[in-house]
């Protein structure tokens, strides 16, 4: 899913949830009664002050892996590499940088 037109600094709003709920620009309805995940499960947004697009698990009790090996820290950032991989429930996703 292209996330760069939420994530931008000239439009957009900065902000992409990922979760279960309405709210999130992407509601993980494929995984629809999956306890492990949250209704605003994590964020992604561009650090402005180091001009780093960065990842948060927001809730304390619902699992995130970082990179198939960490488990993320609850409002601790990760950054997102090219290639960077996380998972939410049972899904794992992969950040890639836009192509130009």
């Amino acid at each position: 899913i292209p996330v760069h037109k939420w994530m931008s600094f000239q439009g957009g709003h900065n902000e992409v949830y990922i979760g279960s709920g309405f709210s999130c620009e992407i509601q993980m309805n494929w995984e629809k009664n999956n306890p492990e995940i949250a209704e605003r499960h994590l964020k992604m947004y561009i650090n402005t002050v180091r001009n780093l697009p960065v990842i948060i698990s927001l809730e304390k009790d619902k699992a995130t892996t970082y990179d198939n090996r960490l488990e993320m820290d609850t409002g601790k950032e990760y950054d997102l590499l090219n290639g960077t991989t996380f998972k939410i429930g049972k899904t794992v996703f992969q950040y890639f940088e836009k192509d130009n």
